[in-house]
C-alpha cells in the first residue's frame, strides 16, 4: 500500500514538473505577428525582409523579389510570419514562371525574357496535357469496349437460361406441372438435373458478368469525368497560350482606337476599390449628362471617402493627404480619372501574368484595361506603352501618368494616382495594390509618359 501512494504520488510530481516546463517555454517564446498583403496597401519597403508567399491555384509557389534577392522557399500552407514593422524588399516584382521562380531564376515582372519563358512552360503544359486526353480517350474506349463485351455475355446467358427453362416446362408438363404425380424414367431425372446444374452455372456467370458491368461502369464514369476535367485544364492552357502570344505580339504595338461595347469588369475585394466603384459611378452620371464636378454633392462626397480611404490606408493623414489626392483629381481631365478609377476599381484582385481582366491582371493589363476604358487600346507591354504619349518628368507627374521601369520601361508599369502613390498590380504575391511612387533611377524607374494630354 505505501508502495502505491509513494508511486501514484511521485507520477503526479513529475506531471507537475512538466507542466511547469511547458509552461516556462511557451512564456518565454516571442510572440511574432502573421502579415499578409491585404490587397489595399503594399507592404512596404524596408531593405532587411522577405515579400509574402503567394499560394496560387498552381501547386506551386513564386517569390516575388528583384533580380538581386533569392526567391522565398518558405511553405505556402500558411501565411508567413513577421515582424510587423518588417516591410518587404520588393521594388519591382518578379513575374516569371513559378517553375522558374522555384529554380532559382528570376525575370523582371514585364520583360520580353518572362513571356518568352512562360510561353515555353506553357507550351509543354498543353503537350503534356494532350498526352493524358489522348491516354483517358485510350482507356475509354477499351473499357467501353469490355463493358460491351460484358453485357453481351450476361444478355447471353440470360437468353440461354430462359430458353432452357422453356424446354424444360414443355418438356415436362405433361403430368407433373399440372399436380399429377409421373413416374420419370431415368433418363428424364438425368435430365433435369443436368438442366439444373446448367441453370446454376449461367446464375453464377450472369452475377459475375453484372459485377463486371458495375464496376467497369464506374470507372468510365470516373474516366470521364477526368477526362472533362483534363480537357478544361487544356482549354485553359490554349488560353493561357493565345494570351502570351497576343503579349509577345504587343511588345512594339501602338495606341488603336477600340469600338464597340466595353466587357463589364467586377469590383475588387478591397475598401478602396468599393469607394472607387462608387466614385466612378457618379464621374460617369456627370459624364453622361455633360454636367461639371464643381459643385456636384455626390461626387464630391464619394471622391473624399475614396481619398480617406486611400490615405487611411496607406498610413497618412486623412485630412491633409486626402485633400491633396483630391486636389490632384480636381485638376485631371475628367476622363484620365475615370480610367484611374477604373484601375483602382480592381484593388484587391490577383495578378496573373499576361491578363487583363475582367478577374485578374499583370501590370501592363492593369492599365491597358484603364484605358481601355476611354476605347484606346494600349500594347499589353510596360515597354511599348513607355512610348506613347508626352514623356513627363517626376516633379509634374498627374493621376493617370504611367511609370515604367527596368531597361527602356521593359519591367513594369505602375499608375499614378495623386500625392506620391500609384495603383498597379505588383506580383503573384500582392495582387492589385496602392503603393508609394518610386522615382529613383538607381532602384529601377525609366520614365513616365501620359497618355492623354
Amino acid at each position: 500500500m505505501h508502495g502505491l501512494r509513494l508511486g501514484g504520488g511521485f507520477r503526479r510530481l513529475t506531471r507537475c514538473v512538466a507542466l511547469g516546463v511547458v509552461g516556462a517555454v511557451a512564456f518565454a517564446a516571442p510572440v511574432a505577428a502573421a502579415t499578409t498583403p491585404d490587397g489595399v496597401t503594399d507592404p512596404g519597403t524596408a531593405e532587411t525582409s522577405k515579400p509574402p508567399v503567394d499560394e496560387s491555384t498552381t501547386s506551386t509557389s513564386v517569390s516575388t523579389t528583384t533580380t538581386t534577392t533569392s526567391p522565398d522557399s518558405s511553405s505556402t500552407t500558411a501565411p508567413p510570419v513577421t515582424d510587423p514593422s518588417a516591410v518587404p524588399t520588393d521594388d519591382t516584382p518578379t513575374a516569371g514562371p513559378p517553375e522558374l521562380a522555384e529554380k532559382g531564376i528570376l525575370l523582371p515582372d514585364d520583360s520580353l525574357a518572362a513571356a518568352t519563358e512562360e510561353l515555353a512552360l506553357e507550351r509543354a503544359k498543353v503537350d503534356l496535357i494532350t498526352q493524358r486526353l489522348a491516354q483517358l480517350d485510350a482507356e475509354i474506349a477499351d473499357h467501353d469496349a469490355k463493358l460491351t463485351h460484358v453485357r453481351a455475355v450476361r444478355d447471353h446467358e440470360k437468353a440461354e437460361r430462359l430458353d432452357r427453362a422453356v424446354a424444360t416446362y414443355r418438356g415436362q408438363s405433361s403430368g407433373w406441372q399440372l399436380g399429377i404425380l409421373v413416374d420419370r424414367g431415368l433418363v428424364q431425372e438425368r435430365a433435369v438435373y443436368l438442366v439444373a446444374a446448367a441453370d446454376a452455372a449461367s446464375r453464377g456467370t450472369i452475377k459475375e458478368m453484372e459485377r463486371a458491368a458495375k464496376r467497369l461502369t464506374a470507372q468510365l464514369k470516373d474516366e470521364r469525368a477526368d477526362r472533362v476535367k483534363v480537357n478544361d485544364r487544356l482549354a485553359d492552357a490554349v488560353t493561357h497560350m493565345s494570351l502570351l502570344l497576343d503579349k509577345l505580339a504587343a511588345s512594339n504595338g501602338t495606341i488603336t482606337v477600340i469600338d464597340g461595347v466595353l466587357t463589364y469588369v467586377p469590383t475588387g475585394p478591397s475598401p478602396v476599390a468599393l469607394l472607387a466603384d462608387a466614385a466612378d459611378t457618379e464621374l460617369s452620371r456627370l459624364l453622361a449628362t455633360s454636367q461639371t464636378r464643381e459643385g456636384d454633392t455626390k461626387w464630391l462626397t464619394t471622391r473624399h471617402a475614396l481619398a480617406a480611404e486611400i490615405a487611411r490606408g496607406k498610413g497618412l493623414d486623412e485630412t491633409t493627404n486626402a485633400a491633396a489626392i483630391e486636389k490632384a483629381w480636381d485638376a485631371t481631365p475628367e476622363n484620365v480619372v475615370h480610367a484611374m478609377l477604373f484601375a483602382l476599381r480592381q484593388v484587391g484582385k490577383a495578378y496573373v501574368y499576361a491578363t487583363a481582366g475582367p478577374v485578374t491582371f499583370d501590370c501592363s493589363g492593369l492599365t491597358k484595361a484603364a484605358y481601355a476604358q476611354l476605347h484606346l487600346g494600349l500594347p499589353h507591354f510596360s515597354g511599348a506603352q513607355l512610348h506613347l504619349g508626352t514623356p513627363v518628368t517626376p516633379d509634374v507627374l498627374r493621376p493617370g501618368d504611367l511609370l515604367t521601369y527596368g531597361p527602356d520601361g521593359s519591367e513594369h508599369v505602375t499608375m499614378y494616382i495623386g500625392d506620391g502613390l500609384v495603383v498597379e498590380a505588383k506580383g503573384r504575391a500582392y495582387g492589385v495594390i496602392v503603393a508609394p511612387v518610386r522615382e529613383d533611377p538607381a532602384k529601377g524607374f525609366a520614365g513616365a509618359t501620359r497618355i492623354v494630354p
